[in-house]
């Protein structure tokens, strides 16, 4: 089997088709992230069962504040700057880098002599997969890492075949950049990431949810058709070996099914597989039939989130992040804290709070922070989830209001009642909210 291009494909076609695909998944990623579609896949709403301390570094780590010399939230505070503070400006700019990393996967499956279709088809999959899709609607501390990956894995291809320095300069620090976000950065807040080595039915599970059942047979394909090649074949296939090694060593999000170097070599392979499908059989057939499975591959992901998001999925995680985007911090009353809610809010809540100028004091959704707060005659808020949860603790709220928001203000906590067995004890003026203790 030949690596060489489709004849009928000129190099400036295969460009300008990467190119054009991009585009497309650029706004796809903008528009999914307006309508919120697959928002709930990267929010997480916290119960007084969480740990206090994912409950408060989780939502930092999506606020361009909290390591503010990474790469991603230089260029997080940048593209809010361009946008004149405007917040979504953070979404924008994890659309654009994000299609920015597919685009630059299907320039480097070019550039090693991938036919065209099937770049295509992995560039879309790629795209339409949960890893990729999250980070193209949501800006995390990580946004830039894809797009810094790939670049680094196309300079170094391009060095191994021109020897040319500036490549190697331009692989290496990219490469450097990227693992800072990916594993350095991570393991200064553990608390927020899963560390933990993944067994083999985790990353099975991992692998049919990130590429569909047929993309994880077509990878398989892929790799085997790599290892049966000689150099430069083989460069690819010690590259992709020794990030498969990542999985199991670096912690990673639990947000994604799999790790990013998973993503990106897989879904070459993926394309390799594809080209192998189409070469082994006839001109037409061979497109055809890759054609179709394009489609199984990049249409169930993309059918399952959008049937789910038709159904309401993702309506609680996107009304309550639009209420706390239009929420002041200097409505609250001096000293006031907030109960801690989800992901997405609490890190609106953060980032208003920190351009304003006045950070906001976040208090864990635990009984223990609660109850000293209130103890030290605090003034707490909380939404409905956070008062929901609380409430059958025995908490007390009354409904208040921030600016034009509504909030529940933590009033007090019902005392509790020892029961004894053959004494009546009158409880039913404590249990006026619900609570039973």
């Amino acid at each position: 089997m030949s690596f060489q291009s489709d004849a009928t494909a000129p190099a400036w076609a295969a460009r300008a088709a990467v190119a054009a695909t991009g585009l497309v998944v650029l706004l796809a990623f903008l528009s999914g992230g307006t309508q919120g579609i697959g928002a709930s896949e990267r929010d997480y709403w916290f119960s007084p069962a969480d740990q206090p301390a994912v409950q408060s570094t989780l939502p930092t780590l999506d606020t361009p504040y909290s390591w503010p010399w990474s790469p991603s939230s230089m260029a997080g505070r940048a593209a809010m700057a361009i946008a004149r503070g405007r917040r979504t400006a953070l979404r924008d700019l994890a659309a654009v880098a994000s299609a920015a990393a597919v685009a630059l996967l299907g320039v480097w499956l070019t550039s090693t002599g991938v036919p065209l279709y099937p770049v295509l088809i992995a560039m879309l999959g790629m795209a339409a997969g949960p890893t990729m899709w999250g980070r193209g609607i949501y800006w995390t501390v990580d946004t830039l890492s894809p797009a810094l990956g790939l670049f680094a894995i196309w300079a170094g291809w391009r060095w191994s075949i021109t020897r040319r320095s500036i490549f190697a300069v331009a692989a290496g620090l990219s490469a450097a950049l990227a693992i800072a976000e990916t594993v350095v950065l991570p393991r200064l807040a553990p608390v927020a990431v899963n560390v933990r080595l993944v067994r083999a039915s985790s990353l099975a599970a991992g692998l049919s949810r990130e590429f569909t059942l047929l993309g994880v047979i077509l990878l398989l394909i892929g790799l085997a058709v790599l290892w049966s090649k000689a150099p430069p074949r083989r460069t690819l296939v010690a590259l992709v070996t020794g990030l498969l090694a990542w999985q199991w060593l670096v912690p990673r999000s639990g947000f994604e099914p799999v790790s990013l170097p998973i993503t990106i070599c897989g879904w070459a392979a993926v394309a390799v597989g594809l080209q192998w499908v189409q070469q082994t059989l006839t001109r037409r057939a061979g497109r055809t039939l890759i054609v179709v499975m394009g489609l199984l591959i990049i249409g169930e992901p993309s059918l399952i989130r959008a049937r789910m998001w038709a159904l309401g999925k993702d309506a609680r995680s996107e009304e309550q992040a639009r209420i706390a985007y239009g929420f002041k911090v200097s409505d609250l009353p001096a000293g006031a804290g907030i109960i801690a809610e989800s992901r997405r809010v609490d890190a609106s809540l953060l980032l208003s709070s920190q351009k304003a100028g006045t950070p906001a004091l976040m208090v864990p959704q635990a009984i223990e922070p609660v109850q000293a707060a209130l103890t030290r005659g605090a003034s707490l808020v909380a939404f409905p989830g956070a008062r929901a949860n609380l409430a059958p603790l025995g908490f007390l709220f009354e409904r208040s209001w921030a600016g034009t928001t509504e909030v529940a203000a933590l009033a007090d906590r019902a005392a509790c009642v020892d029961l004894t067995p053959d004494q009546w004890s009158d409880v039913s003026l404590l249990m006026a909210n619900g609570s039973f203790i």
